[in-house]
């Protein structure tokens, strides 16, 4: 849809019916847990969109179009969530830079137990 307004008295969209743009293709997909995935390539496009849910309408083609309201049963609008991917990525760093630690600190207590070893056996 594009050129989208609203009629003078709130009953109906108008708009324009194009093609859709292939970058418009890429959905968000779920994975096993159940958040929101999509490829970062095409953020821009899957996180600026509308969905409007309708029940069918043998007058939809391109071209100009008026879509009642009262036929739409199901919106969405896709945006990114800001707050919850920054706490994302904080707890990504914070386990990652705590496992490195773990791993070096483990790391270091088997090179020091060796050197310990050796040096009791001599």
């Amino acid at each position: 849809m594009t050129n989208v307004s609203i009629s003078p008295d709130g009953q109906n969209i108008q708009s324009d019916l194009i093609a859709l743009p292939d970058e418009h293709m890429t959905h968000m997909w779920h994975a096993a847990d159940d958040n929101p995935k999509y490829e970062k390539l095409y953020a821009d496009y899957v996180l600026n969109e509308v969905h409007l849910y309708a029940y069918p309408d043998s007058n939809r083609a391109p071209g100009h179009y008026i879509l009642p309201l009262n036929n739409v049963w199901k919106t969405e609008i896709l945006q990114k969530d800001t707050i919850r991917t920054r706490k994302n990525h904080v707890r990504s760093i914070l386990l990652g830079v705590g496992g490195t630690v773990v791993v070096v600190g483990v790391i270091g207590a088997v090179a020091v137990g060796n050197a310990l070893a050796d040096w009791s056996g001599h």
